[in-house]
């Protein structure tokens, strides 16, 4: 997106411009604030623009997340654009009382006040350039937002909390559910997210349904990769929802609400990503599988967690010996397992990400598949990745090079 330059400052307009009159309830207006301030606080602004025109008011904040918001106003009533702090407007929102208010538009602020009349604020206008998004979507996909919200719970903890890392994200791929033995189709998708970082990959999938049921057979799949932060505020605040694609300028736009409209834009994030279909495919003839008591497993993490981010995993035969050794401090257990091989097998792993996995376990055991590698002449095996599956779940655990924190 262009970077925002902010330029000064209240409007001097000569001639001042005709006031609009708004009659707005405290409690939408709340809401329409904590929503558009939390784009302010991804990356956009801290300018809110109103416009009113063409039987809509509209209130829009621009920048990394454009988000738009349009109520039904009358026809007569129309006002250029006037632009105030969002954060304040937010702030005076939190404490009106429940009565109706008037939000007065003019050229260089806009007024607030309750219907008795008792209490009235004013905030100074800006004239900043907000850039926007003038990308064309094209609509897509219907999405439940409760099957989004607990999809997304699954997999955003798997994304890298490091704002400077580029290549962690959450990876959407859309396609049509196909019954390759009917004679025709539904208008269902299959949506797969997976949460992408350099040392964990999570997978769920979801249903969605086509907005052009008609074409379902030559739907397009459809890929992209949006930050956790995007989709933590689509979550929060989102009623169901319509994705809405535009290849060219590679942007997203999720829209819901039929009482006021909501319109939200982002770019997708670009780079190369981990792939955990690859490493699926690449173990889809291994049936090498460690198995382990979940709860017994989470314990002794647990309590290595207390003084190391890593942990190591010794298996061999029955037993299975988990470890730390830093210049915190050192320890190790033994917990039985269940071992199909005769190699010694040696994991390093993130003991957080571990963690996470296992806590999505519902079943008693838990059981580690292995992509084995053994060097000629060495008893001892590693895997490269270590793939857990739990019903329609995976995740993916990149073994590491051993450290001492």
């Amino acid at each position: 997106m262009p970077k925002i330059m902010p330029r000064a400052t209240k409007k001097t307009n000569s001639t001042k411009a005709k006031e609009c009159e708004l009659t707005v309830k405290p409690s939408v207006l709340e809401e329409n604030l904590k929503l558009l301030y939390a784009a302010v606080n991804i990356g956009s602004l801290d300018r809110l623009n109103i416009e009113v025109g063409n039987s809509k008011s509209i209130f829009y904040v621009g920048g990394d997340v454009c988000i738009k918001i349009s109520h039904k106003a009358a026809k007569s009533l129309r006002h250029p654009l006037v632009q105030v702090s969002c954060k304040q407007l937010r702030d005076y929102a939190l404490k009106l009382d429940k009565s109706p208010h008037k939000l007065r538009l003019a050229a260089e602020e806009i007024t607030l006040s309750n219907q008795k009349q008792s209490y009235q604020y004013s905030l100074c206008s800006y004239q900043d350039v907000i850039p926007q998004n003038e990308a064309e979507f094209t609509p897509c996909a219907k999405v439940n937002i409760k099957e989004f919200q607990a999809a997304l719970k699954i997999v955003a903890d798997f994304t890298d909390t490091d704002a400077k890392n580029v290549t962690s994200g959450v990876h959407f791929q859309i396609k049509p559910q196909l019954d390759p033995d009917a004679e025709t189709n539904d208008h269902s998708l299959i949506v797969t997210l997976t949460g992408v970082s350099n040392s964990a990959l999570a997978q769920t999938v979801m249903s969605a349904t086509a907005i052009d049921s008609d074409s379902i057979g030559a739907f397009e799949p459809v890929e992209f990769v949006l930050s956790k932060k995007v989709l933590s505020l689509i979550a929060s605040y989102a009623k169901d929802f319509v994705i809405a694609i535009d290849d060219e300028t590679r942007s997203v736009q999720f829209s819901w609400g039929s009482t006021s409209q909501v319109v939200c834009s982002t770019q997708t994030l670009k780079g190369s990503y981990p792939n955990l279909d690859e490493v699926k495919s690449q173990m889809e003839h291994n049936d090498v599988e460690i198995e382990l008591n979940t709860q017994e497993l989470i314990s002794a993490l647990k309590r290595h967690q207390v003084s190391s981010k890593e942990v190591n995993l010794i298996i061999e035969e029955t037993q299975c010996t988990v470890s730390q050794n830093n210049d915190v401090g050192s320890g190790s257990e033994n917990l039985f397992c269940h071992n199909p091989t005769e190699n010694k097998i040696e994991l390093w792993l993130f003991v957080d990400y571990f963690l996470k996995v296992l806590d999505l376990i519902k079943e008693k055991t838990v059981k580690l598949k292995l992509c084995l590698e053994t060097d000629q002449g060495d008893d001892d095996a590693a895997s490269n990745h270590v793939l857990i599956q739990e019903q329609s779940n995976f995740f993916c655990l990149a073994q590491l090079v051993e450290t001492n924190d």
